[in-house]
């Protein structure tokens, strides 16, 4: 009696990882008559209702696509000369768990404190599952590198002062479609993210870079060389 009079509602934003590496969600690998008891399944990207159709044969039907709906004050940034003097503000916000790969993040800060790119590098953030294993020398890394680590903040990108900075850089390995992307692209603020989940359908080149080869941090170094020669 109670199936007959419930509907029953899924949320999911990203296919992840495994402890072995291979794909997971809670979508693959159900029983046949699974979907049939699901009213919906909300997520906020394409990629992954086309994930699910290719690998799980649910039919379209089933999604609700809902893109998240953001209002941070716009700030208009004025053209810079970037020198020793006034590096390229850069800020990283995510929990500091396997998928958001701050090792990679390291890899950036490393590789412009080498190219002797003058940057100030902002991470907000904090773990929540701790299935990083390599997040203490992640963590050593950005330090040496310069970076200022700060804990995770509550409420919109607006606390963080927006204003102050130049670019976002997002690391991770999957997304959906990630808030605090559209919170700084909201904010007026330009964005180097992986060409992952939703962000391939949402990044242009006049909202910031696109990473195609997340794993190759010299694209994030020339996204960044970029983005202080356009300005």
């Amino acid at each position: 009696a109670v199936c007959a009079h419930t509907r029953v509602f899924l949320s999911t934003y990203v296919v992840d990882k495994d402890s072995e590496g291979g794909q997971w969600s809670f979508l693959f690998h159900r029983s046949r008559d699974f979907f049939e008891h699901v009213s919906r399944i909300i997520t906020d990207n394409a990629p992954l209702v086309e994930r699910a159709m290719a690998l799980e044969g649910v039919t379209p039907d089933k999604f609700l696509v809902h893109h998240q709906v953001v209002d941070e004050p716009f700030h208009l940034h004025q053209p810079v000369t970037f020198s020793a003097e006034r590096p390229v503000r850069l800020v990283w916000v995510g929990r500091f768990d396997l998928q958001k790969r701050l090792d990679r993040l390291a890899g950036i800060a490393e590789g412009l404190l080498q190219r002797g790119v003058p940057f100030t590098l902002d991470v907000y953030g904090e773990a929540v599952l701790d299935d990083d294993p390599t997040l203490p020398a992640s963590r050593e890394r950005l330090v040496r590198a310069g970076a200022r680590l700060h804990p995770a903040y509550s409420g919109g990108f607006a606390r963080i002062d927006p204003d102050r900075l130049d670019a976002l850089i997002l690391t991770s390995q999957d997304e959906g479609t990630p808030n605090v992307v559209l919170e700084a692209m909201s904010s007026g603020l330009p964005v180097i993210v992986p060409a992952v989940g939703g962000l391939p359908g949402l990044i242009d080149e006049q909202t910031g870079f696109l990473v195609k080869d997340p794993d190759a941090i010299e694209e994030y170094l020339a996204a960044v060389t970029a983005l202080t020669e356009d300005h």
